[in-house]
């Protein structure tokens, strides 16, 4: 008896019957772009023309950043994959089936997995040995070419990846009908699915503040064992890593529509300043829909270089970093929403200097619960999401002064002594008879004399500030400041944003 041969989808073609469920204006918009696809093909048939698709480029080259918009968008670039083209056949074959089978989901009220799919395709052409696809690795990029192509998400095409993210705290959820108390899900939490737009996942009721999104489940359950989600009164999430895109869609509606903050808690490495960037401005692949994806707003809150020091932590827990991590450091440094950012270049820098990075799980050698006790809570009450916890400053750095005669600086905050680009703060020892040259500085300085005399020059005239006074300059004024009197002075300046001799701008000596 001759074995039955299965046919594929479009072999069998999609049901005649009438969906099960009515068509949401998504799913009637999708089919309808969907459709519009083969009757380009049809039409070029018709035309004896060579039938083609063109597939927006997936690549850096194609993105730019709206420095607006404050995220990734992509550029106008496509590939064109034509069916009477040897080496683009296959691959023209390929997002038809992937096309015609979402189709197929669509109109019949269904959604499968991305392996769901694979399986659904699978089948050997017809007078052929040759499968549509011989691997899911062969299926996975195609339907990305779908999305871009059609202008659609994977969720919308009826595809769905597994589950991976979790989610717990104050909040209360309508997932496909059943209602869904996220503060009563026990120690892992609610599962974050790959679909959570509106049609699907309603937003019930909501108490958290904002939102903690940490880079990996063993460090959330830490958080989740601790109860950092009820005594902070926030939502607490993570992706596993990279978040897959249904952690990140519920992120960016939980920011927009909830208008819940989004601190992201991550490692120092270059992976985890990447996933800070796909939250933050959205990633190259999903670059047509950062919209819909990005959270510009989002603050970082993972580990910093300087953190070693600063949380007095032991050096057994540096990682050295392997030759991707440099490459991969070196790379995200130049994408153009890494490129223009000084505080960013400067930590990335610093990151290759150290020669190390630092899991957030290194904080645990303080105390199991520092993370959840100490160091976050800290982050969260500064309201400076560069700064960290509570260091102490030891003795201060020496650095050199500009002047006719030796000045003596001691930095206390700053650049120099405790890498803090926010503020400096620094007592100056200035000889009698000693002038710097006028400067327009842009920050603005707070100096107190504690000793002595100091004359201060400006545009309209000069004063003398004496022990107990103090002088304000205002970033983008000129002055000049000089000792004359034979004793001269002593004093502490404050300078915000910190002092840096690139932002001084001298006069000529």
């Amino acid at each position: 008896m001759a074995k039955k041969k299965r046919r594929s989808p479009a072999q069998r073609g999609t049901s005649t019957s009438r969906p099960k469920q009515k068509l949401t204006a998504v799913d009637t918009k999708t089919l309808r772009d969907i459709t519009n696809l083969a009757d380009t093909v049809v039409a070029a048939a018709e035309k004896k023309r060579d039938p083609h698709v063109d597939i927006p480029t997936r690549s850096l080259s194609n993105v730019r950043f709206n420095k607006k918009k404050k995220f990734i968008e992509m550029g106008s670039a496509k590939n064109r994959r034509q069916l009477f083209n040897l080496s683009q056949a296959k691959s023209y074959m390929q997002t038809i089936l992937v096309a015609s089978g979402c189709k197929q989901l669509i109109d019949e009220s269904k959604t499968t997995s991305i392996r769901g799919l694979y399986y659904l395709l699978k089948h050997s052409i017809e007078g052929t040995k040759e499968e549509t696809f011989d691997e899911q690795s062969d299926c996975d990029p195609v339907i990305e070419d779908v999305e871009v192509a059609l202008n659609a998400l994977r969720e919308e095409l009826h595809v769905y990846a597994s589950n991976r993210g979790g989610m717990v705290g104050p909040i209360t959820l309508i997932d496909s009908g059943d209602e869904i108390d996220c503060s009563r899900m026990g120690s892992g939490g609610y599962s974050i699915p790959s679909i959570v737009e509106p049609d699907i996942i309603q937003f019930k009721k909501n108490d958290a503040k904002f939102v903690l999104h940490v880079e990996k489940d063993t460090v959330w359950r830490r958080f989740n064992e601790d109860k950092f989600w009820k005594t902070h009164n926030c939502l607490l999430t993570h992706g596993g890593g990279q978040p897959p895109r249904g952690v990140r869609r519920m992120l960016n509606r939980l920011h927009y529509e909830l208008k819940l903050p989004v601190y992201c808690l991550l490692d120092n490495d270059p992976w985890g300043y990447y996933i800070y960037s796909v939250v933050k401005q959205g990633s190259i692949n999903l670059a047509f829909e950062s919209k819909r994806m990005a959270i510009p707003n989002a603050k970082y809150l993972g580990l910093r270089s300087i953190d070693l020091d600063r949380c007095d932590l032991s050096p057994s827990v540096k990682i050295n970093l392997s030759d991707s991590d440099i490459k991969r450091a070196k790379q995200i440094a130049n994408y153009p929403w890494f490129k223009d950012k000084k505080p960013w270049q400067k930590e990335i820098s610093k990151m290759l200097d150290n020669g190390f990075k630092l899991e957030v799980e290194a904080l645990i050698s303080k105390n199991i619960s520092y993370v959840t006790e100490e160091y976050v809570p800290a982050r969260l009450d500064a309201q400076d999401w560069r700064c960290a916890v509570p260091r102490h400053i030891h003795e201060p750095t020496r650095v050199t002064a500009a002047g006719n005669k030796p000045k003596l600086i001691d930095e206390y905050i700053g650049l120099v002594n405790s890498k803090t680009p926010e503020i400096s703060i620094a007592v100056m020892r200035s000889p009698g008879g000693w002038v710097e040259p006028g400067q327009t500085p842009e920050f603005d300085e707070y100096t107190v004399v504690l000793k002595g005399m100091l004359r201060v020059k400006y545009r309209g005239g000069e004063f003398d500030v004496t022990a107990g006074q103090a002088v304000v300059v205002h970033a983008g004024d000129w002055v000049q400041y000089s000792t004359p009197s034979d004793e001269g002075a002593e004093y502490f300046a404050v300078c915000v944003p910190a002092f840096d001799p690139e932002t001084v701008h001298r006069d000529a000596e």
